[in-house]
């Protein structure tokens, strides 16, 4: 798992190509202080793995699939690419949680300054764009953006001044093309309600959504386990406060004739309001 928060800008030494994969050889500085050979790096957005440690550098391995979803195939010697090491649990998330798998490939159409920020227009597929929203986050070329606005074909990005200096964003021109990757927590949410949605009445099916999205308001970065729902088991799951702290729960859903009850042990909940002064009631 990874942030968007590029630690630096590294440059393509070789590019060593056969019939069964491409190795890339990768000059980089600030990663190597503690990079080990299995370790995970984001190039250019998309999750590879360290498979050879060299003075000033790395090697991964890219495979077929890899070179054909993402641009890291069309690389050429002397390239800069993002780079970003997997993040550590207690490190905060500058950005947002990105998973290194890249959805697909955009192209800048349009590329303007506007005062002191390089306003850039991506056309994307449709597949990606279904899971952006206005003020959203997405991943291009493993770089954490708001989405400023957004339309059927496009969305339109800020590039303030540091991450046009240390990112391959400020080099890239109209017709580039980017890696792109949508917000994890959409795609989740949509997997749940999808199958979810085939199996209750409408009444059901509203206070499920109602459920799930009281919590993505609680929390919403919070990660929605595929199992969370699955029927006669009870799974827990973390609510993150407002303080920070971890609240646990679980989520019994149980099915008797065709009906699906929903409820939730509430008990870790309660313990964790503060106590009601006696000269209040």
């Amino acid at each position: 798992m990874f942030t968007g928060i590029i630690e630096e800008m590294g440059v393509v030494k070789t590019i060593d190509r056969n019939l069964q994969s491409i190795r890339l050889t990768l000059l980089a500085k600030t990663i190597l202080d503690d990079l080990e050979i299995g370790d995970s790096v984001t190039v250019n957005g998309v999750c590879t793995t360290a498979t050879a440690l060299i003075e000033s550098g790395f090697t991964v391995d890219l495979s077929p699939e890899t070179a054909r979803v993402t641009t890291l195939g069309g690389l050429k010697a002397g390239d800069p690419v993002n780079l970003e090491r997997a993040m550590r649990i207690m490190d905060r998330i500058g950005g947002h949680l990105v998973s290194g798998h890249v959805e697909g490939v955009g192209v800048i159409r349009d590329r303007k300054q506007e005062e002191n920020a390089i306003i850039l227009t991506i056309e994307a597929p449709a597949d990606i764009l279904k899971y952006c929203i206005k003020k959203g986050s997405i991943a291009v070329d493993g770089v954490s953006l708001t989405i400023n606005s957004l339309t059927d074909r496009s969305v339109t990005l800020s590039i303030i001044p540091h991450t046009a200096k240390v990112t391959t964003l400020g080099l890239k021109e109209i017709g580039a093309p980017v890696n792109l990757e949508s917000d994890l927590i959409g795609k989740y949410v949509e997997r749940l309600i999808g199958s979810r949605r085939k199996m209750m009445p409408n009444a059901e099916f509203g206070f499920y959504c109602r459920f799930v999205g009281f919590n993505a308001c609680v929390a919403p970065t919070f990660i929605l386990h595929p199992l969370l729902f699955r029927s006669n088991q009870a799974h827990p799951f973390c609510i993150l406060t407002a303080a920070g702290r971890c609240r646990g729960a679980s989520l019994r859903a149980s099915e008797r004739d065709g009906s699906v009850q929903g409820r939730v042990r509430s008990s870790a909940v309660r313990a964790a309001r503060p106590p009601v002064p006696t000269a209040a009631l």
